[in-house]
């Protein structure tokens, strides 16, 4: 039997991650949104202030000017993985 190469079993882990996220948030267990301060909080805020400024993500605001910036949990994490893909090469 043929082992898995590294790389390939990173892609695989990476998608059964992503998946099992999705199925949280469309289950309702987790939030689809967060907000801006916990976006810091969880991916630090140079990295996401730095994915902002390159428009590889944006906040946005739910329901007034005044309402906290948020960002789409699975943008956020799509953004991770595919750092961690890039890094496996």
């Amino acid at each position: 039997m043929k082992t898995i190469n590294k790389r390939t079993r990173e892609v695989l882990l990476i998608g059964a991650s992503l998946g099992a996220l999705n199925a949280l948030i469309n289950a309702g267990k987790i939030k689809r949104h967060i907000t801006e301060s916990q976006a810091y909080e969880l991916y630090g805020r140079a990295t996401v202030e730095e994915w902002v400024r390159q428009a590889l993500i944006a906040p946005f605001r739910s329901c007034s000017f005044f309402s906290a910036k948020k960002f789409d949990r699975m943008d956020l994490e799509l953004l991770v993985r595919a750092h961690e893909l890039s890094e496996l090469r």
